[in-house]
């Protein structure tokens, strides 16, 4: 399950870590994929019940983050086969303080591939 590659509007990073989603008909515990600072795609087993459509309360911790965040999202995709379950979530309320340090962590694990890009459009708008 490969996320679709159109543009977005935020930067998005892998991040492989526990998320708590809490639904009208309980909490579940899932794994995400990938963040930004507008939502994150997670996979949970796909035996369980869906969770389309509908809105979720999430906690979840950052690598070198002691806090965890927490988050309100709207459910706006999902996708099964006979192992997993793929969400994706766009964030509905989020505390602007849990949004920057979501921010600061893409933007420290893309770091590397952001200064390669700009490096390659810096030596291919050099004329020859």
């Amino acid at each position: 399950m490969e996320g679709s590659n159109e543009n977005r509007e935020f930067l998005r990073a892998p991040l492989n870590v526990l998320v708590n989603t809490q639904a009208r008909d309980g909490l579940r515990l899932a794994r995400i994929e990938d963040i930004c600072e507008g939502g994150m795609r997670f996979l949970r087993s796909s035996s369980e019940a869906p969770l389309y459509p509908g809105y979720l309360k999430l906690e979840f911790s950052i690598p070198d983050e002691e806090v965890p965040l927490k988050a309100r999202a709207r459910i706006i995709r999902e996708r099964s086969d006979e192992k997993m379950c793929e969400t994706a979530v766009v964030f509905t309320e989020i505390h602007h303080r849990d949004a920057e340090r979501i921010r600061r962590y893409v933007v420290r694990r893309n770091r590397a591939e952001i200064f390669e890009q700009l490096s390659r459009l810096h030596l291919e708008s050099r004329p020859n």
